[in-house]
């Protein structure tokens, strides 16, 4: 922690040093990413923090269910379901409770599994409703990974790709791609 005090500091000197040398665009985030890190710092905890993101449909509620092991997400055929974040998270982790409770994440369903795993299963991206994209966007500075979840029929959707996919260059390094009901494909269509 205090390596990373330390680091967020000799950032903040470079920022307020580099004016007139660095494109403001690039100073402002520069600036923003010091300010998330910050505020993600005060919530530190040995659990690693995933998010659950994709398009409407995709399976994220039942990766979540398949990963704890139990119905801890509610899923439906009607689209949009998921109204509103729900997060899984370790009962005795005190700071990614904190962090949860910030967020306004109403919808905690503590687990005792010796994983040390918090998983936040998020609304849809593309949902007809606005609002679900702007907490999705607020999500993904504060968590470790983002498992990105698609199906064979949201992944051809151009929205995804252009609308979203293509704005997460700077979560590249934590965001990873799930496949989702592959097993519906014949193999040719599956590889491609």
């Amino acid at each position: 922690m205090r390596d990373l005090t330390a680091a967020l500091d000799l950032l903040d000197l470079a920022i307020a040093s580099s004016e007139g040398l660095a494109a403001e665009a690039s100073r402002e985030h520069a600036a923003t990413v010091a300010a998330a890190a910050r505020r993600r710092q005060d919530f530190f905890s040995g659990s690693i923090l995933v998010a659950i993101a994709g398009g409407t449909g995709s399976g994220k509620s039942s990766l979540l269910n398949a990963i704890a092991g139990s119905a801890v997400a509610s899923t439906s055929a009607l689209r949009p379901h998921t109204d509103e974040p729900l997060a899984w998270i370790p009962a005795d982790d005190h700071a990614i409770a904190a962090l949860v409770d910030d967020l306004g994440i109403a919808e905690v369903v503590e687990h005792d599994h010796a994983l040390p795993l918090a998983i936040i299963d998020l609304p849809d991206l593309d949902s007809v409703d606005g609002r679900h994209r702007t907490l999705v966007e607020s999500v993904l500075p504060l968590v470790v990974a983002v498992l990105g979840v698609f199906d064979p029929v949201k992944y051809h959707d151009p929205s995804i790709h252009a609308e979203f996919r293509a704005h997460l260059t700077y979560y590249e390094p934590v965001f990873t791609c799930v496949m989702n009901k592959i097993d519906r494909l014949d193999e040719a269509e599956a590889e491609a």
